[in-house]
């Protein structure tokens, strides 16, 4: 796949624990996410922009100079893992999945979606966004930092963001 095009695509790769669910592009970008279930507000929603191209409802890994991206699931699960690669040949691993397992003796499946990414080649520059909206992409929330969380608040929910990356 070549450099990120103008439009967005509906080619998607599908993350879930059937409880909650997430569509990631090509690019590693998640376009569709309703949270806390499958049927609740989309807090990544930028599907629904179209042509408006402004900048909101999604949770974004870019690289400077992408050059190509390869995308595909880890063999029999729901695990999908993106690459990006630079003009240089640097490349990035994105992995992403909604965890599921057992636990007192039950199936546990927190709404939760996981989000690692690794070096391959290289060193690539990243840079992380989330821009997460609420009800239906109308609201824009109030960001509050912590020193490992962002915490998006609105008047109808709040969602967390935990990380190891500067904040």
């Amino acid at each position: 796949m070549s450099a990120k095009p103008l439009m967005p695509s509906l080619d998607l790769g599908v993350v879930g624990n059937s409880v909650l669910s997430a569509l990631v592009d090509a690019w590693g970008r998640i376009v569709w996410c309703c949270f806390p279930r499958l049927d609740g507000d989309p807090v990544f929603c930028s599907l629904l922009d179209g042509e408006r191209r402004e900048e909101a409802g999604f949770l974004d890994t870019e690289i400077e100079a992408l050059a190509a991206s390869d995308q595909r699931y880890v063999a029999n699960t729901a695990i999908l893992v993106t690459t990006l690669t630079d003009a240089a040949g640097q490349s990035v691993r994105i992995v992403d999945f909604a965890p599921r397992f057992w636990q007192f003796g039950r199936i546990f499946r927190p709404p939760l979606v996981m989000r690692r990414i690794e070096p391959v080649v290289g060193a690539c520059r990243i840079r992380i966004r989330i821009r997460p909206r609420f009800d239906y992409g109308a609201t824009a929330p109030l960001v509050v930092s912590g020193s490992n969380h962002l915490r998006y608040h609105a008047a109808s929910a709040a969602i967390r963001v935990t990380t190891d990356a500067p904040v």
